[in-house]
């Protein structure tokens, strides 16, 4: 009995040792999807296809640019907000771009006397360019504010607007460009406050 236990774990053994199927090993996967294998070799990264230079990021499928900025202050809001037009451009065939979402190739930071904080875009604007009874510039605001969730077809252009809390006045906002492909910093963009 012990014999044909021997017998299978050396049949066992061997079988796991063998690599007949003609599968690439993980160096060779690795090499292939650029990432680094286990014995610490490199493997060659890839480029980021992404710019960002004085205010414009382009990717292979849009051209988003910063247009316009401006300091505002809702009366829904303690801080006061940047309120940031931009110029979207779809250069696809056949793809529509969604403007939105190409705001996650950028990074709005600003500091304080401490500290970098990261911005966010969801600060209420609607009402930052007039009183309640303006109701012409109210729904002007607002026809912007929705123009960044419709679908731009190919080879269009529009403008769309954001609006980002502010931590404070005194202090420049950053904006910094990612590539998508490779989660790398592209360039940086500088809105002067003072």
């Amino acid at each position: 009995m012990r014999k044909y236990l021997w017998l299978l774990l050396i049949l066992f053994l061997a079988a796991c040792g063998s690599s007949t199927s003609g599968e690439d090993t993980p160096k060779e996967k690795a090499k292939e999807s650029g990432e680094t294998t286990a014995e610490g070799n490199i493997v060659e990264e890839q480029e980021p296809t992404t710019t960002f230079e004085n205010g414009t990021l382009e990717t292979d499928k849009f051209t988003l640019t910063i247009a316009k900025t401006e300091i505002i202050q809702s009366p829904m809001e303690s801080n006061p907000g940047l309120f940031v037009t931009f110029k979207l451009t779809n250069k696809t065939q056949d793809e529509d771009v969604i403007p939105n979402e190409t705001l996650g190739f950028l990074m709005a930071r600003q500091e304080n006397e401490t500290s970098r904080i990261d911005l966010m875009d969801n600060y209420h604007f609607l009402d930052a360019f007039g009183d309640e009874d303006d109701v012409e510039t109210y729904n002007k605001m607002v026809d912007l504010d929705n123009a960044s969730a419709n679908a731009l077809l190919p080879g269009k252009s529009i403008e769309f607007v954001e609006a980002y809390g502010l931590d404070n006045d005194q202090y420049d906002v950053v904006f910094t460009g990612y590539d998508d492909v490779t989660a790398t910093e592209v360039g940086e963009y500088t809105v002067k406050l003072k």
